[in-house]
């Protein structure tokens, strides 16, 4: 998803002002990755908590079927440990397939500084299975970021902020796709009614999402969780909870691919 691999994470930047701070114990969903109209893959992210030590632990899969993979080769998970009382990460992992780019890291958070366990891997096409890597690069190094948060952490940080959501309105928030410093860029385009799988119709936000550098300038290679230049857009929905009920952008040589949210639950 950078990595529908992300996807999740998709699920990161999707999950925008939570009206009250809740740590979502016990949260199950599960995405179907749509492309012209057929099933292609699924999505499936959940939680536990440790209530005496305040952390959320949250896992994410994402898997995608043979068809989809001939063309476009998505893939990964994500996992993440969340202190929900601080609003901080506490520690991260992902491994993640995105067309011809391989790429697992590890994250410590420690006060303002960050270590980051790398390993790359790029291909020559875009398809699975793919052959021989053309490039391999192992990095371990610790890093300043303060107030940054991995994909997973974002996603919850987001959901708690505890913000009313404006059409019109612009946040920003410090991510770290692929290990560098970026700014996360969302804009809340309309507000309108859909229909959704899990909850019939439902009013929801329609947000788009952007990457810049840490200095603000456009950032290079493509958005935050899938390798295109076209934006990421989603519905979010207009209660508590700010699901994202769908995610959509257009990938190289596939189009336009779709991630539906299909099953809710919380005890």
């Amino acid at each position: 998803m950078k990595k529908l691999c992300l996807i999740t994470v998709f699920l990161l930047s999707s999950l925008f002002f939570g009206q009250d701070v809740k740590p979502f114990f016990n949260e199950s969903m599960v995405f179907h990755v749509v492309w012209k109209g057929m099933h292609m893959g699924t999505v499936v992210m959940k939680t536990k908590t440790k209530p005496e030590k305040k952390v959320l632990r949250a896992f994410s899969t994402i898997k995608t079927f043979k068809l989809l993979q001939n063309f476009y080769y998505i893939g990964g998970y994500f996992g993440a440990e969340w202190n929900y009382a601080q609003k901080k990460p506490v520690r991260a992992f992902e491994e993640v397939y995105q067309g011809k780019h391989y790429q697992k890291r590890a994250f410590l958070f420690k006060g303002d500084k960050v270590l980051v366990v790398k390993h790359e891997k790029k291909f020559k096409e875009y398809n699975y299975p793919h052959t021989q890597p053309i490039k391999d690069e192992k990095k371990k190094e610790w890093i300043q970021a303060p107030g940054y948060q991995d994909l997973l952490g974002a996603f919850y940080y987001m959901r708690a902020a505890g913000r009313t959501m404006r059409v019109g309105e612009v946040t920003t928030l410090k991510v770290l796709p692929a290990g560098s410093k970026k700014k996360l860029i969302l804009k809340i385009l309309a507000k309108k009614t859909v229909s959704t799988k899990p909850f019939g119709k439902k009013t929801v936000y329609h947000v788009r999402s952007g990457l810049m550098k840490a200095d603000g300038k456009p950032a290079q290679g493509g958005n935050i969780f899938l390798k295109t230049k076209s934006p990421i857009d989603m519905y979010i929905t207009d209660d508590a909870n700010r699901l994202p009920v769908k995610i959509w952008a257009t990938l190289p040589y596939v189009g336009r691919l779709e991630v539906q949210l299909v099953k809710y639950s919380q005890p």
